[in-house]
């Protein structure tokens, strides 16, 4: 066999590797070296020789593995040595160099784009005949706008124009028998749009253009699609794995914008990162204090920004002693860490293109920090001193930027006030006040066009789960959320048990914020 310089053999490992790492965050995770090496045999790599791979090229057992990592382990005498072409042999199965680089430069990006626009065009096709009717892909056109938050009529020459696109994919047939696109025109025309507009050219990406191309795809046309069917999808809640031998309770838990992670803070100050696909647990973060370990009150990932090389999976907690870490979740490294002075933290949120993120807690005051620089910008504390809340009634328990004007964000505690806040230089205060909802949790949210004003109460009176139109604060509805008791009263009557306390709820994010979950203690939980 004919052998590979040193130099050469390092460098294609690391163009190998660049291509395998779509995410760009410059780590491959075990679940990710497991979808990858099922897509060259999943009956042949089963988890326990996944695990053996993993622990053959993680030289340094970090549990990920990075550039450094591969290209040590492919130099390694025992790769270059009299069995070099077999970079990885079991009992069964055998893993050539070749075969890996073919598999990533073959699969992980031309097949990653096929495959998702195969299930975008299951969306279209709404009665699975496999071919797009003209009907099916004006009503998927119009249900992708609402999903999107535009919830404008189409207008006539909108129509016109999505019917000439779907005449110029390649769809057959007349108006009166009817238009048909098959998969495979269709596929072609949407990856053409992608080369269009994404302005992602090969001279500019070279070996990652089909990688950058398949981002573009998946943000610019399949996310809000696919996303929004997965959840029409759902019929109903049933059990499903529990993870075991969590040893501390739970204080919040976040999916991260891939959902691939689950992070959970606990009540000693940890963070704890399981995989999805597997409910394994990946990685602990652990809090490096010394003496009393404060509880995680509230976790959020950094907001996924594809046109940036900043670090991806970066998660970000607050604790109860008043200190802000930002972890680099799949290195189990600190990034940075700041401490909030005379203060305990309760809430976070990110302006929505992660470029800043605020913080609030005990002491009624919302910080405001720059991502890049990790700075204090400013502090607001709201309403004039006469009119501020004192003691407990100053906590604010939950915190939302606001997903379209990146000027305004709103908080909830325990004074039974909503309070919208106008982050412009010249105002930095409270501007509109909701009276009513007895914030305790993680319980105010907007919807995804920013219009609804979702709101939580850990309250007896009955006004448990609110909606409020967010320009006007009018109240929209509520949800007296108690149940029947199984017994009437002695007049025959129905009575209701004590109502559910609410410290957690959320609109759904991908089907234009039509569902609501929430959750709490003491009935109907």
């Amino acid at each position: 066999m004919l052998r590979v310089p040193r130099a050469k053999l390092a460098g294609e490992v690391l163009k190998t590797f660049q291509r395998l790492d779509i995410n760009k965050d410059g780590i491959v995770s075990r679940s990710e070296l497991a979808a990858l090496m099922g897509e060259l045999d999943c009956k042949a790599w089963t988890d326990a020789k996944v695990k053996v791979l993993m622990e053959q090229i993680d030289r340094n057992r970090d549990g990920i593995i990075d550039y450094e990592d591969l290209v040590a382990w492919t130099m390694s005498s025992a790769v270059l040595g009299k069995d070099k072409d077999a970079v990885m042999r079991t009992k069964n199965v055998v893993l050539t160099l070749e075969t890996l680089t073919k598999l990533v430069g073959d699969c992980a990006t031309t097949t990653l784009i096929d495959r998702m626009l195969d299930k975008l065009f299951d969306c279209y096709d709404d009665d699975e005949d496999g071919m797009i009717e003209r009907l099916e892909f004006l009503a998927t056109e119009e249900k992708k706008r609402r999903m999107s938050g535009n919830f404008e009529p189409v207008t006539r020459l909108e129509r016109q124009a999505m019917i000439q696109w779907f005449r110029d994919a390649g769809a057959e047939g007349d108006l009166v028998k009817g238009l048909f696109l098959n998969k495979e025109s269709f596929k072609e025309a949407m990856i053409a749009v992608a080369k269009q507009h994404s302005r992602i050219t090969e001279e500019e990406f070279e070996e990652n253009y089909e990688a950058e191309l398949a981002r573009w795809i998946w943000r610019h046309q399949c996310e809000v699609l696919i996303q929004g069917e997965d959840m029409r999808n759902v019929t109903g809640l049933t059990d499903g794995r529990s993870i075991p031998g969590i040893g501390h309770r739970v204080f919040c838990i976040r999916f991260s914008p891939d959902d691939s992670y689950i992070a959970a803070g606990f009540d000693n100050g940890d963070v704890k990162v399981y995989a999805v696909a597997d409910h394994t647990e990946e990685y602990l973060l652990k809090t490096p204090t010394v003496g009393t370990k404060l509880p995680v009150a509230s976790l959020r990932w950094r907001p996924t920004c594809w046109d940036s090389d900043i670090v991806h999976h970066v998660l970000v907690a607050v604790s109860c002693d008043g200190r802000i870490r930002h972890w680099n979740a799949l290195k189990k490294k600190i990034l940075h860490e700041t401490q909030t002075e005379g203060d305990e933290l309760f809430c976070l949120d990110f302006r929505p293109d992660g470029a800043q993120y605020a913080v609030a807690g005990k002491n009624h005051i919302v910080y405001v920090y720059a991502e890049n620089t990790m700075e204090q910008l400013f502090q607001m504390t709201g309403l004039p001193p006469e009119a501020e809340p004192r003691g407990t009634a100053a906590r604010i328990f939950s915190l939302k930027w606001h997903p379209t004007n990146a000027n305004a964000l709103v908080t909830g505690g325990w004074d039974r006030m909503i309070k919208i806040w106008d982050l412009a230089p010249d105002v930095r205060m409270v501007v509109r006040t909701i009276n009513g909802p007895y914030v305790a949790g993680d319980t105010v949210d907007i919807s995804y066009d920013g219009k609804m004003l979702l709101t939580g109460s850990a309250s007896e009176l009955g006004d448990n789960l609110q909606l409020w139109q967010y320009e006007t604060g009018e109240l929209v509805g509520t949800n007296d959320w108690r149940a029947a008791d199984n017994k009437p009263n002695v007049r025959g009557e129905k009575t209701f048990s004590k109502p559910c306390l609410l410290y957690t709820a959320q609109f759904s994010k991908h089907d234009g914020s039509r569902l609501v979950l929430a959750g709490g203690s003491n009935a109907s939980e």
